[in-house]
């Protein structure tokens, strides 16, 4: 497997604090992500994820993150 290094960037509610889904999304599977708060009602998650492929490992993030924010909507997808 590789490791591959991406970020996803989610909108929440408008006013809504990204950092009260901290515990959620570790406990969801993102144990292997740095979340950044730079703006209200935003959350990015910077990810470190081992899969087959880069696809795979993009997707999974975005299932762990949706299970723990369900209404989330993807903002941004960057991978290097």
């Amino acid at each position: 497997m590789t490791t591959y290094h991406f970020e996803l960037v989610f909108r929440l509610h408008q006013d809504e604090d990204p950092s009260a889904h901290f515990d959620a999304l570790f406990e969801a599977g993102c144990n292997d992500s740095s979340p950044s708060t730079g703006k209200t009602g935003m959350i990015g998650l910077t990810f470190d994820r081992e899969a087959a492929s880069a696809i795979d490992a993009i997707s999974s993030a975005f299932e762990n993150v949706n299970a723990a924010i369900p209404y989330a909507h993807i903002e941004r997808i960057s991978q290097e």
